[in-house]
This record gives C-alpha cells, structure tokens and sequence, in this order.
C-alpha cells in the first residue's frame, strides 16, 4: 500500500494489473486491509484492481483534496 500511494491512479491500475509484479493473494490483501471486500467473496483480478483503486486510492485522495479545501 506504501508503494502505491506515490503513484497515478493509472499507475497504481497498471502495477496491480501486472501478473509478473503482483501476486493473487498479494492484490486480495491489499482490499482486505482497507474493508473494501470481505475474505469469502470470489472476485477476478480486475475487480479486485478496480475497486481497490476507485475505493482505496481515488476516492480517498478526493476526500483529502476536499477537506483540504483546494
């Protein structure tokens, strides 16, 4: 998640995507540890990416931007 947060959300889409640099079981924690799904849901690897992204990363940032008042 620290490695990710220093990118574009389209780089953070492109290395999530990446087979050879994420693993499965790597990119289901990552949902995992910020509540996004729950352990016994079966969701492929772009789902996964996709909200992890939208959820984890766009929106949060928006929020940050938001309450920063820029």
């Amino acid at each position: 998640m620290q490695q990710l947060k220093g990118l574009s959300t389209e780089e953070i889409t492109q290395t999530l995507l990446s087979i050879k640099k994420v693993t499965m079981d790597d990119l289901k924690a990552l949902p995992l540890s910020i509540g996004i799904v729950t352990q016994d849901q079966r969701i492929n690897r772009q789902e996964l990416v996709d909200r992890s992204v939208k959820l984890g990363f766009a929106n949060a940032r928006g929020y940050d931007l938001l309450r920063s008042g820029k």
